[in-house]
């Protein structure tokens, strides 16, 4: 089992990685991940080395090897069932998908996976950690949001 701290690292790990990917629409490391798990080791692999360096912005970017086996559990699902994470947030939306901030989109893709398919985390604790995530990385309006469809997908699930 994961510990709480390596949890937030890993969702922070997963989250840069895939908001890094994004910003393609997710098509190319999708198709790889699907493809190729050499490539998409490879991908994550890079990723490492600029993830774990320390600079004046980063000077704690610890990445323990549980911290990166679940992070890269949380992309590899991400990834993998992009198609439904989607379907799941678009109802919740007064617009469309395609049209959400990329940061609010990978927090929301990361935390619905977890909630979905990773039952060792209680709902509460992955909604909490994405709002933070959103106050860290989002807009003014980023927590709130993300607190709201993440509620209405709780219940759902």
């Amino acid at each position: 089992m994961t510990s709480f701290s390596n949890k937030t690292v890993a969702r922070d790990y997963a989250f840069k990685f895939l908001y890094k990917h994004q910003l393609n629409e997710f098509s190319d490391l999708r198709e790889t991940l699907l493809k190729s798990k050499e490539a998409f080791t490879l991908a994550v692999d890079e990723f490492d080395i600029s993830y774990v360096e320390r600079d004046k912005e980063h000077p704690q970017n610890d990445l323990t090897p549980n911290a990166k086996n679940y992070g890269v559990r949380l992309i590899a699902g991400v990834l993998e069932n992009l198609p439904e994470l989607q379907e799941i947030i678009k109802p919740k939306l007064k617009r469309s998908f395609n049209s959400l901030e990329k940061v609010d989109a990978t927090i929301l893709l990361v935390a619905i996976f977890e909630m979905k398919d990773i039952s060792e985390t209680p709902y509460k604790v992955t909604i909490n950690e994405a709002i933070e995530m959103a106050k860290k990385y989002g807009t003014a309006e980023a927590a709130r949001f993300v607190n709201a469809i993440l509620d209405k997908v709780s219940k759902e699930l």
